[in-house]
């Protein structure tokens, strides 16, 4: 995929611009607040159809306008596409894709592919799993709507079972509910855990051999996918049945905590660099090498 042209209106502190790319490699420059950031999010909202800076839509509209755009031309496999999103300073945003409106935000996604990498991301390697895992999702929902629907269906299904077992410690009887929701936590559960997996095994490869040029073979990494149920590679049908014998188990256990304590919501990727955990052995070149090595391997 190529970047051909973007235009913005009222978007950020741009009124008004259009950048035009040709092929290459391409540097902006500029001195500080004049829109260089401004610019690259734009990009990724035509990929991921969110900012990497702000969760209120309303912040990306230019100071005293009531509406903001982002249209984006790219090039792939020698055809011309178009994404264009309008935000509203009082309604939801809406997303164009050559020309026909695109109803759900998560149906945009993979339209146009883009891989962001910045400062904040240097918490993937220190950080809390919830880093690692939104890497792992943001990844993989670009390349698969399926993974996307899942993955929504799963954290809805983990919002309504939370929400029974707060509300089952004083009212048993709404313990009965608890395997419908468990049996959703099983079927979209499974599928993420393997793709996940799958997922992390190719990631590894990639990454490997960039991580490898960037430190001139001295050292070697290492990622491994880690989860509750098996420290071995399992089918999507083996992941279901583990994770359905461990929410059984738990239940009582998570009635009494009010949350559910198993599930692939709790996931990891174990990250080795010479065979050590980057994350409390890494020095700060290691960390953005492998940071950087990891966002490479996704591109």
């Amino acid at each position: 995929m190529k970047i051909k042209t973007i235009e913005f209106e009222n978007f950020r502190n741009i009124q008004s611009m259009r950048l035009c790319f040709e092929d290459g490699v391409w540097l902006i420059a500029g001195e500080n607040a004049q829109g260089k950031t401004n610019i690259l999010e734009g990009i990724y909202l035509a990929s991921s159809m969110r900012s990497f800076r702000s969760s209120q839509e309303n912040q990306l509209i230019y100071y005293g306008q009531k509406q903001a755009s982002v249209k984006l031309c790219f090039e792939e496999n020698e055809r011309e596409h178009e994404i264009e999103i309008i935000l509203h300073a009082a309604e939801k945003k809406k997303v164009f894709s050559d020309g026909r409106r695109i109803q759900k935000n998560r149906d945009a996604l993979g339209f146009f592919q883009s891989v962001l990498f910045t400062p904040d991301h240097l918490m993937m390697i220190k950080g809390s799993p919830t880093y690692r895992r939104e890497f792992l999702d943001i990844a993989i929902c670009a390349v698969s709507a399926k993974y996307t629907e899942y993955l929504l269906q799963y954290n809805k299904a983990l919002k309504n079972r939370n929400r029974v077992l707060k509300e089952a410690a004083e009212n048993s009887v709404l313990a009965d509910t608890l395997p419908v929701w468990e049996e959703m936590l099983c079927k979209f559960g499974s599928f993420i855990a393997f793709c996940r997996q799958q997922y992390v095994m190719k990631l590894n490869e990639t990454a490997k051999e960039i991580y490898d040029q960037i430190s001139g073979g001295k050292e070697k990494i290492k990622l491994l996918y880690l989860n509750q149920f098996s420290k071995d590679a399992l089918s999507e049908a083996e992941y279901f049945l583990k994770i359905k014998e461990r929410l059984e188990k738990t239940r009582a256990s998570d009635i009494e905590k009010g949350m559910t304590c198993a599930g692939v919501h709790k996931d990891d990727i174990l990250m080795l660099i010479a065979g050590k955990s980057a994350k409390f052995f890494a020095s700060q070149g290691q960390i953005r090498s492998l940071t950087l090595s990891l966002k490479l391997a996704v591109a």
